[in-house]
């Protein structure tokens, strides 16, 4: 038993925290930064500044592969609205 409490004892508990805090504030980061990206590149996709917070709220709640699929779809030729086709499209994924 000696040994066992001695091994709790020289661990450093807050350090651990600390690091997963850490860990944890550079995935949000890294979430918001690939969020605001996808959101920038929709925009230029589909040129509706409007529609930006729509697009950043895909970048959070889908997938990139769907997201990119939906632009696909949205800009096929005989597609008038582009960017109403791709609201649709992400509204109704996001269901």
């Amino acid at each position: 038993m000696g040994n066992l409490r001695s091994l709790r004892d020289s661990i450093d508990y807050r350090d651990f925290k600390k690091k997963s805090i850490d860990s944890i504030d550079r995935k949000c980061a890294n979430s918001q930064l690939r969020q605001k990206a996808i959101a920038d590149r929709l925009l230029d996709k589909l040129g509706e500044p409007a529609s930006w917070k729509f697009y950043a709220k895909c970048a959070y709640r889908l997938s990139e592969d769907e997201i990119w699929h939906f632009v696909e779809l949205a800009s096929r030729p005989h597609i008038i609205d582009k960017n109403r086709y791709f609201v649709r499209l992400a509204s109704n994924a996001m269901k």
